[in-house]
């Protein structure tokens, strides 16, 4: 095993664990690379044929020696044999896997330019292609051979890491002014950047291109922000004249004391504006009350105010600020984004100011007028201030569409949803074997199967459903669907964007567990599928950045307080990827939560992304009585709200899939409760 995980680290720079399973497990220490794997299992293992089903065992049998001798070419590459790596590669020819032993050749031998040319245009592979354009350009980048990073690629690449790379390549072949417009809108604005970006950043400094002030309206985005900021650290760290060092000084002492600003001597401006807007970030009602005497003790620069104004109007949106509307939309229509003005829309419809909400409607950019909820909302707000003939065209139009704001106005309107579903049929043998020939990529995507390979199985997939038509991706996915890819059927309706397949785009895997968690629970099946579906799409093995596990995403703190609630077994976080343990814990959390809001799913669910404590939060403090979509409108994570959304536009369609008799977006509860 040891050996094997020092190949995989080797290939792909991740150290994995093997956990013996009907799918092999590979946890990473870098998780979300996009490197592929060549194979999770061991070389000298073998497949056993019992293993196959009888509708595959002619695919098994196909390749049954050429599997084998691609096996024996791993072990030899692991040893550094790449003699017979070379030989085997030979003698295996049109064997669907024989590309990543080319793949892994071109690695270890820093081939000459025309060899990698070839692969990377041959089309054979084009994640594998992309995977070696990245490797070379690193690799010559890091030798300060610029000419052959354009020559791996002479067009601008994908992804922001490499088309930095290839920037800084153009810089030293006389396209500074370019690369300089390419990374400047992102280093003043206060992006964090990646080292290879860091590196084109740090050249366009040593070529005088990076500016004082460029660096300062780095720090002026970045210097406020409630968290701190690596970013502003390092743009400091830049400020090395002899001039900034009583900025830099003053910064500093004063990051975690805002409040304290006037103790600043009036001469320090610049200074005095930053630690002002971070005040107004931490403390918006105090400094809001005290801005007048800062701008009169320290005459702010025109850009300076602009700073302080657009940290008070952000810190006082987002937090739902009593202060008055008009001093809000001043603020807001000096220094404000467009990200506040979509904020702004939300404390309006908070407000019921719904002739606000028209006017700042109006505001925003055309495409995203065309949004649901700001469609829903401006024939809401029509209808509030009277134009109700006007409302009810829009009201039509949404009530026709497959969303959680088309389903809430069919609804509105007395109208059934508009399921508008189109099935995908699996294939039969003979068109099975015909999409085989047809797209090497699920070839190979066949044969990783039979290794056990998860990550070699997920790297073609990717590759089927980009190259695939839409009919076929459709056969495709609901084919492997049947076969317990029920996860990756998903993705189809990504990649293809095709949302209609809802049988694919909304699998029912693992049914009898959730049938018998669901009446353990006494949670609806239909909203524990929805809930699993947006919280990791169906895969058993998801795991989130925080440490979620599993098909309901638990973390492991919260899988123990559960457990130990109701007596059920757990093992520890490791079982979170057992589908039995995962929905169990996840159908009893699930009732805890409707119970703590009296059975209503919207709070349930807001709790269950955002935390039972924000939830309750959001609710109305005023006494004011709000409807169920206002709150959900005015929650201010964008997360969340997406979440909240998605979850019961889901449920619908579980309810649907699952033969419901009748199809319900609220309960009648839901629609009368107060918010």
């Amino acid at each position: 095993m040891e050996k094997v995980s020092a190949l995989i680290k080797q290939i792909t720079g991740c150290f994995c664990l093997f956990v013996p399973s009907v799918l092999a497990l590979c946890v990473t220490a870098c998780a979300g690379t996009q490197e592929p794997l060549t194979t999770q299992i061991k070389p000298e293992t073998t497949v056993s044929k019992e293993e196959v089903s009888v509708s595959y065992k002619h695919d098994f049998m196909h390749y049954q020696a050429e599997r084998q001798k691609y096996l024996k070419a791993l072990s030899a590459y692991e040893k550094r044999d790449y003699d017979t790596v070379r030989r085997i590669h030979s003698e295996l020819g049109d064997y669907p896997l024989n590309v990543y032993l080319e793949y892994l050749l071109l690695k270890i031998e820093k081939a000459d330019i025309s060899r990698i040319q070839k692969f990377i245009k041959s089309g054979g592979h084009s994640g594998l292609a992309r995977h070696v354009q990245s490797s070379y350009m690193h690799y010559y980048a890091n030798n300060g051979d610029y000419a052959s990073v354009l020559k791996i690629a002479p067009e601008k690449p994908e992804g922001t890491k490499l088309q930095c790379l290839w920037y800084q390549a153009e810089y030293h072949h006389g396209r500074k002014k370019e690369a300089l417009d390419f990374i400047r809108t992102d280093y003043e604005e206060g992006e964090p950047f990646s080292k290879e970006c860091a590196s084109l950043v740090s050249t366009l400094k040593t070529g005088g291109l990076l500016t004082r002030d460029m660096v300062l309206e780095r720090i002026r985005n970045t210097y406020w922000t409630k968290n701190g900021s690596k970013a502003y650290l390092d743009a400091v760290s830049e400020l090395r004249g002899e001039g900034d060092k009583t900025l830099v000084k003053t910064l500093s002492s004063y990051y975690g004391k805002p409040s304290k600003y006037a103790s600043i001597p009036q001469t320090q401006k610049e200074a005095a504006s930053l630690v002002f807007a971070r005040y107004a970030r931490t403390s918006p009602e105090a400094a809001l009350a005290d801005v007048g005497n800062f701008k009169d003790r320290y005459h702010p620069t025109a850009a300076q105010e602009h700073t302080v104004n657009r940290a008070l109007v952000y810190a006082l949106l987002y937090n739902k600020s009593v202060a008055p509307r008009q001093l809000l939309d001043r603020l807001l229509e000096n220094a404000g984004t467009p990200a506040m003005l979509e904020q702004r829309i939300r404390l309006a419809i908070w407000d019921r100011d719904y002739r606000g909400v028209l006017r700042f409607l109006d505001r925003l950019p055309e495409d995203k007028k065309q949004a649901e909820n700001y469609r829903y909302w401006k024939a809401r707000s029509l209808e509030e201030t009277g134009k109700k003939a006007e409302a009810d065209v829009i009201y039509r139009k949404l009530a026709g569409e497959r969303s959680f704001y088309g389903f809430y106005t069919a609804d509105k309107l007395g109208l059934p949803y508009a399921i508008q579903a189109v099935t995908a049929v699996p294939a039969n043998e003979k068109q099975r074997q015909a999409l085989l020939q047809k797209y090497p990529a699920y070839a190979r995507f066949m044969e990783f199967s039979f290794l056990n390979d998860t990550r070699g199985i997920r790297t073609e997939w990717r590759e089927t459903m980009s190259s695939a038509s839409l009919d076929d991706a459709r056969t495709i996915a609901a084919t492997e669907a049947e076969r317990g890819f029920s996860d990756l059927a998903v993705w189809e309706s990504i990649y293809k964007k095709d949302w209609d397949a809802l049988n694919v785009r909304f699998p029912l895997p693992y049914r009898k567990i959730y049938e018998q968690e669901s009446r353990r629970s006494g949670t609806d099946l239909s909203y524990m599928y929805a809930i699993t579906r947006q919280e990791s799409m169906m895969n058993p093995l998801a795991r989130s950045p925080v440490g979620a596990r599993g098909l309901m995403q638990f973390m492991p703190d919260t899988a123990a307080m559960v457990s130990k609630k109701y007596g059920y077994p757990y093992g520890g976080k490791d079982e979170l990827f057992n589908p039995s343990v995962n929905i169990r814990l996840g159908g009893a959390y699930l009732h805890d939560l409707q119970e703590k809001f009296g059975g209503n799913r919207i709070f349930a669910t807001a709790g269950y992304n955002a935390g039972p404590g924000r939830a309750y939060k959001w609710q109305s403090g005023d006494g004011v009585r709000r409807d169920a979509i206002t709150y959900i409108e005015a929650i201010p994570f964008n997360e969340t709200r997406n979440y909240v959304q998605k979850v019961l536009m889901y449920n619908v369609i579980y309810q649907h899939l699952l033969g419901a008799q009748k199809l319900e977006l609220l309960t009648p509860s839901e629609h009368e409760a107060f918010y």
